[in-house]
């Protein structure tokens, strides 16, 4: 049996309930959807009760207990829609792929929450967007640094939100990316598997670490290499990922020795970095003129939450990296290792 208001559910545990975890119990009886997450921070607050005290998410339910669980009405978001249109590269009723700028943020920061991002964009540009990922980041349910352009999955309703999510979580979401780094790998492939976590020499940066952090799996493939007396100085790398941590890709590049090309945190050319101080100078002028790292998610693979059927996003290439490409094939030579896909 189950009622619900604005603020307070009312739910009497169902028949057959033996002793049995209560957000275990729980959570599939909420009148709206829920992330198992989200339901841990009301028993945290002390928001889900049992005769009239709260209860801990580890408490024992029995059939026929009614439980009473409150929850604050939803409030207006505080942001404000606005923004250019996003290009969009799928959308149905339930999901939008959107082809994300370069230099525009998914979501607000604290250290600068007046600058324009991608949700207040959505917010103009889209109808509805699941609330799961709270007022401040209404239908986002994975992101891109701020300077990393391409492929954007967003939600519009929690129900997919939670189907979005769980492919997310079981890695059947296919995310590849291109990038233009320094250098290329001896093998023309390589596979990094590392725990990443926040670096203990600067908070600001994130690194492989011997113990903690989260498993972080990349695949990295040479596309084409720019050479100059027969020396690669810069590759067109398709980046595969299996995990989504912040700076994967940047991190795992950089610590292999082919750091992206214009990356303001990893990727910053040194008087010994030989590879740079080799390129000719309009190319390094043109570097320096970058608005950030040249890294691109050029394509999302995912599974409709509607029907089940694969959908395959592809994002063309921001601006800045189109030209940055096309400089270095003027410019040097050009060994193809496969076939570029622009």
């Amino acid at each position: 049996m189950l009622q619900s208001s604005t603020e307070t559910w009312h739910i009497m545990v169902p028949d057959g309930t033996q002793n049995d975890r209560a957000d275990r119990v729980l959570l599939p009886l909420l009148p709206h959807s829920m992330t198992r997450s989200q339901f841990q921070r009301l028993f945290e607050m002390k928001k889900v009760l049992c005769r009239g005290e709260a209860i801990p998410a580890r408490y024992k339910l029995g059939s026929g207990e009614k439980v009473e669980i409150q929850k604050d009405a939803p409030t207006p978001s505080p942001l404000t829609p606005g923004g250019d249109p996003l290009p969009v590269l799928y959308e149905d009723s339930d999901v939008a792929v959107l082809n994300k700028p370069q230099g525009l943020a998914v979501h607000s920061a604290s250290s600068n929450p007046n600058a324009p991002t991608v949700v207040q964009a959505l917010l103009a540009q889209l109808d509805e967007l699941s609330g799961i990922g709270g007022e401040l980041r209404p239908g986002i349910v994975h992101r891109l640094d701020k300077d990393t352009s391409g492929a954007l999955l967003v939600t519009k309703n929690d129900r997919a939100h939670q189907i979005i999510a769980e492919q997310f979580s079981l890695r059947t979401i296919e995310k590849k990316y291109f990038a233009l780094c320094y250098g290329t790998l001896k093998d023309d492939a390589l596979s990094v598997d590392t725990m990443l976590g926040r670096s203990f020499k600067d908070r600001k940066k994130m690194a492989s670490l011997k113990s903690g952090g989260r498993q972080a799996i990349s695949h990295f493939k040479v596309v084409e290499n720019y050479l100059q007396n027969g020396r690669s100085l810069v590759s067109l790398v398709e980046v595969e990922i299996l995990t989504g941590r912040t700076h994967q890709i940047r991190v795992h590049a950089a610590e292999n020795h082919i750091s992206v090309v214009g990356d303001p945190l990893y990727g910053v050319p040194t008087s010994r970095h030989t590879k740079w101080l080799q390129l000719p100078k309009p190319i390094r002028d043109a570097i320096v003129a970058l608005p950030g790292q040249m890294l691109h998610a050029r394509v999302l693979t995912f599974i409709r939450p509607s029907d089940r059927s694969r959908v395959e996003a592809i994002a063309p290439p921001s601006v800045a990296f189109s030209h940055m490409l096309a400089l270095l094939r003027e410019t040097l030579d050009v060994q193809c290792r496969s076939k570029a896909p622009f």
